[in-house]
This record gives C-alpha cells, sequence and structure tokens, in this order.
C-alpha cells in the first residue's frame, strides 16, 4: 500500500510476527530534496494489531504524523528545503528547581 501526503511517498508494509501472532506496522516515507532521495524508515508498536487492514491503516497515520512534525522545521527562508539537524531548534525541558532544593507543596 503507498499514498503520497505533502509531497512524500509513504510505502506501507504490515510485517507479520509468528510468535506473537500479530502484525507489525512499517512505513517508509520518500522524498526528493536537492536532487538527492530521502527515506524515513518508521515501526509500529509490536504485538498489537490482529488485523493486517489496522496495521497498515495505522502504519499510513504514523507517516503522516511524522511528515507532519517534520514540516515544522522547514526554514522559512528557504521553501522546500529542510535544514540541517544542527540548524533545527529544539525546546529542551528546564527544572525551574536544582536538585537540591526540597520541592514545595
Amino acid at each position: 500500500m503507498s499514498e503520497i501526503y505533502q509531497g512524500r511517498q509513504i510505502n506501507v508494509v504490515a510485517e507479520l510476527d509468528l510468535d506473537a501472532d500479530c502484525w507489525i506496522p512499517r512505513a517508509d516515507v520518500v522524498w526528493e530534496e536537492n536532487g538527492r532521495q530521502n527515506h524515513q524508515h518508521l515501526t509500529g508498536p509490536n504485538g498489537f494489531f490482529k488485523i493486517i487492514d489496522e496495521a497498515q491503516i495505522y502504519a499510513i497515520e504514523m507517516a503522516k504524523s511524522w511528515i507532519d512534525a517534520d514540516a515544522q522545521f522547514i526554514d522559512p527562508r528557504s521553501p522546500n528545503k529542510t535544514p540541517k539537524a544542527t540548524e533545527r531548534r529544539v525546546r529542551r525541558y528546564a527544572p525551574t528547581q536544582s536538585p537540591s532544593q526540597p520541592l514545595r507543596r
């Protein structure tokens, strides 16, 4: 099963885990950038999907979510260009109290 979403090709394969008797959703997102083909391989949870159709639908939705999240990092100065990983802005958790101080209740 495959689908195009926001200019990216999503290829879906559900792999049967014989031990768990469940389908593992897998997706490969493919897109071209600066004349180079890029891939992002995604794997969903194991031991959850008894029906192949459910695993395939999950894989498509998982890939779409990844594409939507990746689109947030597109450099507005360069349309259709994803910045390098070092240029991406990252939000990190910063505790408001130092670990040596007791928590207030």
